[in-house]
């Protein structure tokens, strides 16, 4: 009886929830020099988001052309952590923050967790971002993100 009360403990104990790295080191920052001017470069960032982000007016939280910044919340495709017959499917949850100047953007990913396909946070302590180690894991699952914005910048507006 003694061994199943431990056990049932250990058990509950682990489906808690889990504390998370602060916020400065679940940030993640890429900067890319373009040929675009800072009109361009936002237009094409505002449009690859439209078409990436699903209901792109829910994942927007802000935006202004003046200053060539938009704030999107999402979440990609991240199974990085996942155990071996572990059949579930997990996302890594991001603020993103678009800034654009004139031959220059930032993509600043912040906020960043792992969540279910709920988009509830990930209790396990191995599937979430509980330290710099974890996040440096989690990363590339954010080049997707990052490769597609660059791609639209490259993408000529004529046709």
């Amino acid at each position: 009886m003694k061994k199943l009360i431990v056990a049932t403990m250990v058990i509950l104990a682990g489906c808690g929830s889990v504390t998370l790295a602060p916020s400065n080191v679940r940030t993640v920052e890429f900067k890319h020099k373009t040929n675009l001017s800072k009109s361009e470069a936002y237009i094409k960032g505002l449009a690859y988001i439209s078409k990436s982000f699903g209901d792109s007016n829910h994942a927007i939280k802000a935006k202004d052309k003046t200053s060539g910044m938009i704030v999107v919340e999402g979440n990609v495709d991240c199974s990085v952590f996942n155990q071996t017959g572990d059949p579930n499917s997990y996302n890594l949850h991001f603020v993103l923050t678009f800034q654009t100047k004139d031959n220059k953007v930032r993509l600043l990913f912040e906020n960043l967790f792992m969540s279910d396909n709920l988009g509830k946070p990930t209790t396990w302590s191995y599937l979430q971002l509980t330290d710099a180690k974890q996040v440096k894991k989690a990363e590339p699952c954010l080049y997707s993100v990052r490769e597609g914005f660059l791609a639209s910048f490259s993408k000529s507006s004529d046709w």
